[in-house]
């Protein structure tokens, strides 16, 4: 997670100014400037010995949190029927751009085999973010979102989020009530390379040090916690149109020493504060991307099938 490592840029960089990048998973990818007075590399002993006796300073959390709601620009709508269709016949291609983001991010659909293994992870999240209960086994999917790799502070980050994806079908077909997709977001994995220290410091700060959490696992999920959930589905706009619809929400729980809270260059509050408004800001940014591409896309389905129907009769 980009905002993990925007913790680890706070307390490794020696430059006067620094950036923080808030990511979570295929959501976060934007940046702001913090400002704050140099730092000599000898910290870096001092901030070593810290990390390592953290368990006798106690802990503290900040939150970074976002909600919207997102509506597409009024799609050409026959029948509400072929809203259904779309999202049924086209729920691998849709899966994937509701995905994507603004950088087109790529995802992977797992197999049944997989997501039935992650399926405990998810219905925990599911039930946390009140989304309706997953079965793998019944075709609901987990994606493997590549949400890119990067340089950074001389180490090299590469991140994979897994996010169950659910179809949610009206009881009744050919009605007014549209199919629904909801996204929760389960895990998201890290492989960090580069200097011994550097990523020892990186695993100290993002929780992927291996020790155990309070869940008994060791993937860190006591230092930070993310809950995302996505809902899209689509609204009659008018008799002739209709509006694809996106709700989503974020919550980075990130807990680290109260040691290296006394660190950052800002209050907790303010950090919270600017965190949040980059939220909403790379959630406008990614959502709406998705949305104009899906937009576009019905519209061609649409087109392809009047060509279709054209061409028989």
């Amino acid at each position: 997670m980009k905002y993990r490592i925007a913790l680890f840029a706070c307390f490794t960089t020696t430059a006067d100014s620094f950036t923080l990048l808030p990511a979570s998973s295929a959501l976060i990818s934007s940046s702001y400037n913090f400002h704050r007075t140099p730092k000599t590399s000898s910290s870096s002993s001092c901030l070593y010995a810290a990390l390592k006796n953290e368990n006798e300073k106690g802990t503290t959390t900040l939150h970074f949190k976002g909600k919207q709601v997102f509506r597409s620009k009024p799609v050409p709508l026959d029948s509400f029927s072929s809203i259904e269709a779309f999202f049924i016949k086209e729920s691998d291609e849709l899966r994937k751009l509701l995905l994507g983001g603004s950088g087109n991010n790529s995802a992977k659909i797992l197999s049944q085999a997989e997501s039935i293994a992650m399926q405990d992870d998810w219905l925990e999240r599911a039930r946390n973010s009140g989304g309706d209960l997953p079965s793998p086994d019944k075709g609901d999917i987990v994606c493997r979102v590549n949400t890119g790799g990067m340089n950074f502070a001389g180490l090299n980050i590469q991140s994979d989020a897994m996010i169950g994806t659910k179809l949610v079908t009206p009881n009744t077909t050919g009605g007014a009530t549209s199919p629904e997709f909801q996204l929760t977001f389960i895990k998201d994995r890290q492989n960090v390379t580069g200097p011994r220290f550097l990523v020892f410091i990186f695993n100290k700060l993002t929780g992927q040090d291996g020790k155990k959490s309070e869940h008994g696992d060791g993937d860190g999920a006591n230092e930070q916690a993310v809950t995302s959930f996505t809902r899209f589905f689509a609204e009659r706009s008018s008799e002739t149109e209709a509006t694809f619809i996106i709700e989503t929400s974020l919550d980075i729980a990130v807990k680290f020493p109260s040691l290296l809270l006394k660190i950052l260059p800002v209050s907790k509050e303010k950090a919270e504060e600017q965190g949040s408004a980059s939220v909403v800001k790379t959630l406008v940014r990614d959502t709406t991307a998705s949305l104009e591409r899906i937009a576009d896309y019905y519209k061609l389905v649409s087109v392809m099938q009047h060509d279709s129907a054209s061409i028989k009769d």
